[in-house]
């Protein structure tokens, strides 16, 4: 296996792009503090845990919204 320099130069190169996720447009907290934001990234999902299988070759990414007491979730596997 490569050494450590060699799996991080590599993997810094790696882009992985996610999609938009669900968020409940029309849950109250939403409503409330981000309906009229112009800055809509506080209301992004996030991604809160990760696992890589056995192999190393895929990727789980699993999450939800960023702020507090909003509703949604976030689930990506890149192959």
């Amino acid at each position: 296996p490569p050494h450590d320099g060699a799996r991080r130069r590599s993997a810094a190169s790696l882009v992985l792009r996610t999609g938009e996720g669900f968020l409940d447009r029309e849950h109250d907290m939403f409503l409330e503090h981000f309906a009229d934001a112009e800055d809509w990234f506080a209301a992004r999902n996030a991604c809160y845990a990760h696992a890589w299988d056995a192999s190393g070759t895929r990727l789980l990414v699993a999450g939800g919204p960023l702020a507090y007491g909003l509703k949604g979730c976030y689930v990506g596997l890149w192959r």
